[in-house]
């Protein structure tokens, strides 16, 4: 799995949802999670396709860097986890 470096929810219809990239691996199941950088969590879904538009209760996020965890299990029956940074652009 990969992750974006950064996405640009700004409605021009680029890169307006954050979502895991599995490069041709099927998942049985998935739990993406993203976090701000007080450890706040501000979106988490089970679908793999998904993602996150860059609002939390409602509200635009601020561009800032944000923390993704993501946890799958491949169709094979391996579990996989992944970590680390992206930045919410305007």
């Amino acid at each position: 799995m990969c992750c974006l470096a950064a996405f640009t929810p700004n409605h021009d219809g680029k890169n307006e949802t954050l979502t895991p990239k599995m490069n041709g691996c099927r998942v049985e199941s998935i739990r993406f999670m993203i976090y701000n950088r007080w450890g706040e969590l501000v979106f988490e879904s089970n679908q793999p396709n998904v993602g996150w538009n860059g609002l939390y209760k409602g509200i635009l996020q601020p561009e800032d860097v944000y923390v993704y965890y993501c946890s799958y299990i491949t169709d094979d029956g391996i579990s996989r986890q992944q970590k680390g940074t992206f930045i919410l652009l305007r």
